[in-house]
């Protein structure tokens, strides 16, 4: 979306760089968290809400590959979210963490808004262009929708299993 906008000159290119930095202050803020509160009973409650699967996930990762799973992390659905935490809790050097989670920052931003970019050259997106931009408005909104009712359904699922049968 970012990429098809700078082709459309409503952002310039000079977001590009703040969007790294968001990146990586978000994720060095989760790696704080873990650190800090990695092995108190408020991140293990907070860490129940990810599905064991994510984290066993990420386990596997850390053990197999090391530091550089801090690179293919942001890569995988859900692994991004629960990374920082897990990594921050097995206590990885900082160091090395701010140095990698640059890198990784940058390989995330830079080809996906390139991707954008190099799609709104092409003929498709000139001949649709305006469905085109209401798909990249209107699909982050579809997506927070879809999620908030599954919050929601998630949430009245458990609430229902959680009551006495009568």
């Amino acid at each position: 979306m970012t990429g098809a906008l700078i082709y459309q000159d409503v952002l310039s290119l000079g977001v590009i760089p703040l969007l790294i930095m968001a990146t990586f202050i978000g994720t060095w803020l989760g790696y704080m968290q873990g650190r800090f509160l990695g092995h108190t009973q408020m991140y293990h409650r907070l860490m129940s809400h990810v599905e064991d699967r994510h984290k066993e996930k990420v386990y596997y990762l850390l053990d197999k590959y090391g530091i550089l799973t801090l690179i293919t992390a942001r890569y995988i659905a859900f692994v991004r979210t629960a990374y920082p935490y897990i990594v921050g809790a097995t206590e990885l050097p900082q160091g090395r963490f701010l140095i990698v989670n640059l890198i990784s920052s940058i390989m995330w931003i830079c080809p996906l808004v390139g991707f954008g970019y190099y799609l709104s050259h092409t003929k498709l997106a000139a001949e649709y262009q305006s469905q085109f931009l209401n798909f990249i408005i209107y699909l982050p909104v579809v997506l927070l929708l879809g999620g908030m009712v599954a919050l929601v359904w998630r949430w009245i699922s458990k609430r229902k299993a959680a009551q006495p049968r009568d």
